[in-house]
Parts: C-alpha cells; structure tokens; sequence
C-alpha cells in the first residue's frame, strides 16, 4: 500500500524525493514466475506485428506495475521496434509505447466494463509514464476468430484516433 502511495507521489510531482527514470524497466520476467499465460493474444500479436522481437511479454517497470505485453512503436506509429532498436532509442520522448494488459474480469465495474480500484490507478500511472494502455478482456478475447483477434489488434496499435 505505500508503495502504490510513494508512486502515486512520484508521478503526480509531489514527492520529495527525486527518483530514477520512472519508466525504466526493471526486466523481462522469466515466464516460469508467472502462473497464466495468454497464447491467444501472443499469437494474434505475432500474427500482426510478423516477429517475436516486436514486442515483450511480462515486463516489470520499475514502479512495480507489470505489464501483460509492451510494444514499442515508431514515431508515426507505422512499425513496431524491436528490442533492439527499441534500446537504440531508449532516450527518444517520440518512441511510442503501448502496454497491453489483461485484468481479470473483477477488475471492472460491471457491466460498464470501466476500470476500478488499483486497475484504475495504473492505467493512470502508465499513461503518466507514456504508454498508450490497451485493455483485454482475456474471456472474451478468446472467443474471438483468429481475423478477428488480428483485427481488434491493428484497430488498437495503429489507428492514428487512438493516440
């Protein structure tokens, strides 16, 4: 609780400490850590993007929030970056990120589907850090046909009304 507190200071300017880059990255995370993983939203994300190194799965920032998938974008949003290059532009303010998460059903007021609680407050927090925040809902995702899935991805990532 007081850490999602001393964030919440950092990000809005009130705190009285200076802290480090707020959206460095602490690591990828080792999928073994984690207890879930979305295979239907890794292969519609493949499927779009056309290669692995397009975008990350599980990153942990340094804040504590972890992110479902992180893809880095160009300026004008037309390709995704691979790590790579992503690293090579890791300064650049124009780098566009955009952090996909799939919060459990409970998550969300019902049936507005709008984000409550802790949900809510990093939504907030990402995108005071830059990041464009795509969410999933992973129930739903997966009654979706492949085309579909692909579909509802490129309407997100690459349509200039969602910037």
């Amino acid at each position: 609780m007081l850490s999602a507190i001393n964030v919440c200071l950092e990000l809005d300017g009130n705190s009285s400490t200076t802290s480090t880059i707020l959206s460095e990255k602490v690591s990828s995370l080792p999928k073994e850590i984690f207890d879930f993983s979305y295979p239907e939203i890794q292969e519609a994300l493949l499927t779009l993007l056309g290669n692995e190194n397009s975008f990350q799965s599980h990153v942990q920032l340094t804040q504590g929030y972890c992110l479902d998938f992180e893809i880095l974008m160009d300026t004008n949003r037309k390709i995704a970056l691979t790590s790579t290059e992503a690293n090579q532009l890791k300064g650049d303010p124009n780098l566009k990120r955009i952090a996909v998460l799939c919060p459990p059903s409970t998550a969300f007021y019902n049936p507005s589907r709008h984000p409550k609680g802790r949900l809510a407050m990093k939504i907030r927090h990402l995108n005071q850090l830059g990041y464009q925040v795509i969410l999933v809902s992973y129930k739903e995702f997966q009654k979706l046909e492949k085309e579909e899935a692909v579909l509802f991805f490129k309407r997100q990532i690459f349509l200039a009304e969602n910037i």
